[in-house]
This record gives structure tokens, sequence and C-alpha cells, in this order.
């Protein structure tokens, strides 16, 4: 029998089709085309493109001179975009390939040789993402693998992307619109930070100085020399609210940081949804003398305004300050 089985066509394997071993029909599956029905925004660093909502933060590293992203799902990493500073004259030809030869070493020692196509013409790019300033990669091993190296002249950087599929999917067209959405944002005008379901303006002149990204609880804390802006994304507003008002929430979320503060709150409507806007300015330096320690815990006086409002739709606590 073993004699007589014999595959008639091996190029029906990726579109589904029946193939004929011997007289028996087999039917291959087709690889699985990855599509996703939400795609939110992603802004971090000057950077700003469209991922799946399916995709959360894994890892983020640096900041904006040199830096780093990495995407998940809830089985692997599915994306990964790192920066650094642009070095006049390195064409992205030469990135590319010491990135191919250090790619093909780590390969070889694992499982062989590695072919990568290179420049790789992806359907749909032509004239859009095509030059001496950008050049498309793709190459498989364990996984199927869209990247792309490219030069960006508004904040001076290289960046380097990937988007990874297993070997049975299909992720060409995920791979094309994130690659599509991806620009550089100008650093001379206010930016965009999207992360989760959380998207703000932050002016220019204002630099990340620290963030939490839990789910729960999304803070980004921003400088611009003495100035600070901090935003704040909480979940689970119906909790947090379930027996007090919002202004009492957040006079008791905030209270280390009002503590210094005479402050006035007072509802206003500037958002979709109705919130309290905070004004506040330093304590008399009278009343700081009558705090215990006041020479030992000295704190800076500052001048305070900012804004809350909760989201019944998402479930969320936005303020600003």
């Amino acid at each position: 029998m073993s004699s007589f089985v014999k595959l008639q066509s091996a190029r029906t394997c990726s579109s589904g089709k029946i193939l004929t071993v011997g007289c028996f029909p087999v039917y291959l599956s087709a690889m699985k085309k990855v599509r996703y029905t939400d795609w939110v925004p992603l802004g971090w660093q000057g950077f700003l493109m469209r991922i799946p909502a399916e995709w959360n933060p894994g890892r983020i590293t640096g900041g904006f001179h040199s830096g780093s992203i990495r995407l998940d799902d809830t089985e692997m990493v599915r994306m990964e975009l790192e920066w650094r500073g642009d070095r006049e004259g390195v064409a992205i030809s030469s990135t590319v390939d010491r990135f191919v030869e250090e790619l093909e070493k780590q390969i070889q020692r694992k499982s062989g040789p590695l072919e990568v196509h290179r420049p790789f013409a992806m359907p749909g790019t032509r004239g859009r993402l095509s030059g001496d300033d950008q050049e498309i990669i793709f190459w498989e091993t364990d996984f199927r693998v869209y990247a792309l190296a490219r030069r960006f002249r508004k904040s001076k950087r290289l960046a380097f992307i990937r988007i990874i599929g297993k070997l049975k999917e299909d992720i060409l067209g995920v791979a094309r619109d994130i690659l599509l959405s991806l620009e550089d944002q100008d650093p001379e005008v206010p930016g965009i930070w999207a992360l989760y379901d959380l998207l703000c303006h932050i002016p220019e002149g204002f630099d990340l100085d620290t963030s939490s990204l839990r789910s729960g609880h999304i803070q980004l804390k921003f400088l611009d020399g003495e100035t600070t802006l901090q935003v704040d994304r909480l979940s689970m507003a119906g909790v947090l609210l379930r027996e007090r008002s919002l202004q009492d929430w957040f006079e008791d979320f905030y209270d280390k940081l009002l503590r210094d503060i005479d402050f006035h709150i007072e509802p206003f409507s500037g958002q979709r949804h109705p919130g309290i806007r905070l004004e506040g300015k330093p304590k008399s330096r009278l009343r700081g003398f009558l705090s215990p320690l006041p020479f030992l815990y000295a704190k800076k006086r500052f001048f305070l305004e900012g804004r809350a409002w909760h989201c019944p739709e998402s479930n969320k606590i936005f303020a600003a300050l």
C-alpha cells in the first residue's frame, strides 16, 4: 500500500482545497486568516499607531531617545517596537544588514539556516512603505514575522517594528495595517499619548517622568521644568463611587497632594460627562508654621488646577491635574 500512496499536488496547501493522496481524498486546512474587529490607538514617546484592542503592553522601557514597547495577547508576544537616536549618514539597509546577521546567528545555533526575504514587497503598501528611509523584511522560524526598519525625520530616530504570528496564521493584513498606521508625531506640537482606553493630548515641552501601568490604575506623570502634569485613569468606578460622590472620592484619593493646598471644588461639564473642577493655592505660611516639624519636612509651595469625571459607559474615572 505504501508504494501506491503518492502526493499529486502541493500547490493547494494554503488554499484549503482537496488533495489526492493515492485514491484517498485528503482535506488540508487553510492557513487561518487573523482578523480583529476592535482597534485602538497606541501613542507613546512620540510614536502613534493603531493596534488590535486585544494586545496589551507586556513591557515598556526607555525614554524618547531610545526605548522599546512589547505588546502581548493572552498567548504570546505579538509586536515589538524598538527605537534609538538616528546617526546621520547611516543607510537603513546597513541597519537591516546588522540585524539580519545577528538574527541568522541566533537561529542557526538553534535550527539551522534561515531565509530572510528582503526587501519584502508587502501587498498593498506600494508607494506608501518604500524608499531609502525604510525597508520591510519577512522571515519564518517558529513564527511568521513581518518587520519594518524606518527612519523618522521629525524626531531624528530610527525604529524597528516586528509583527509576530504563529506559523498557521495569516497575519499579513494585520501587519500591513499596523505598519501603515505608524507615524512620528511632531515634537513641536501637543503629543498624543494613548494606552488601553486612555488618550490624552500633552502640551509640547512636557516629558514623561514616571508611569504606572496597572490594569486597574494607569498613571502618567509629566514634567516641564517646575511644572507637573499628572493623568490618572481608574477602573471599577462603580465600586469606587458606590457610597460616595466623585468629589468625596477625589479628596480622599489625592489627600496627600491636597494637604498643603487651600482649594475650591465645583461642578463642571466640559467633558462628555459631568465632572468636578479644582483650583488651589498654597496655604498661608503662618498656617504652615503651625504644622508639626515645618522645618524638617518643608515642602515646595505650588498652585494646583485639576479636572475629574466619571464615564459610566466604560466604568472608569479620569483625572488630570
